[in-house]
């Protein structure tokens, strides 16, 4: 549910209301790759690089690894 409020904030271009939903997401899902990539997005918009960045690096680790099998 934070991660589609966060996409909704962010077309609305609330980027500082996005980047607390999507943070809420990353918190309660912290290998969601997509909501990481959308939090990286919404932190580049507030200025914040450094946190985009770390947040678009850790997006791209979790696509890179393989689905653990149960």
């Amino acid at each position: 549910a934070w991660k589609m409020l966060g996409l909704c904030l962010l077309r609305r271009n609330r980027w500082e209301e996005a980047a607390g939903a999507f943070a809420a997401a990353v918190e309660l899902a912290p290998d969601d790759a997509e909501a990481r990539q959308f939090f990286g997005t919404a932190l580049e918009k507030l200025g914040d690089r450094e946190g985009a960045e770390a947040q678009f690096q850790r997006a791209r680790e979790l696509a890179a690894e393989p689905p653990e099998r149960e």
